[in-house]
């Protein structure tokens, strides 16, 4: 069995103790994650391991999340009155709001998002270390875009 998890969170090195873990806006804690909590990558990490869970890789998204955002934010800018119906005006302008925060965060490196892949290190009740993944994963590089379509 495999998993992959995917987290936002906030360096535990975070530049202003008041906006670390916990103290993170109550607006973004009522409307847009209402049941979220941010974590260090280091934190998920030691969640997966006390669960049982081999922690095989682990990758930050950080520049993809950045460019993420914007393209979210631009598809609710060019579906507004649509996202307006289906929502409400105030709920609407919340996620452009955090869209557009949450791409600058990402950008300066305010904000982390992380993928961690896991494998279950009990098959069966055993420990046999059988996990059908490969010895060593392998990634194309292909070139990251803005939303321009220029290569950074």
């Amino acid at each position: 069995e495999r998993g992959l998890l995917q987290r936002c969170s906030y360096p535990r090195a975070w530049p202003t103790p008041q906006c670390h873990r916990g103290r993170d806006s109550k607006v973004i804690r009522r409307y847009v994650f209402p049941d979220g909590e941010l974590l260090d990558v280091g934190e998920l990490v030691a969640l997966a391991q006390e669960h049982n869970l081999e922690v095989r890789h682990v990758e930050s998204l950080r520049e993809h999340y950045a460019l993420t955002t914007r393209r979210w934010l631009d598809n609710l800018e060019s579906n507004w009155d649509q996202a307006v119906t289906l929502v409400g005006a105030g709920r609407a302008r919340v996620w452009r709001l955090y869209l557009a925060g949450a791409a600058v965060n990402f950008e300066l490196g305010s904000a982390q998002i992380h993928q961690v892949l896991a494998v279950n290190t009990a098959l069966n009740g055993s420990h046999r270390g059988e996990n059908g993944l490969p010895l060593r994963l392998i990634f194309e590089r292909q070139p990251l875009s803005d939303t321009s379509g220029k290569s950074r």
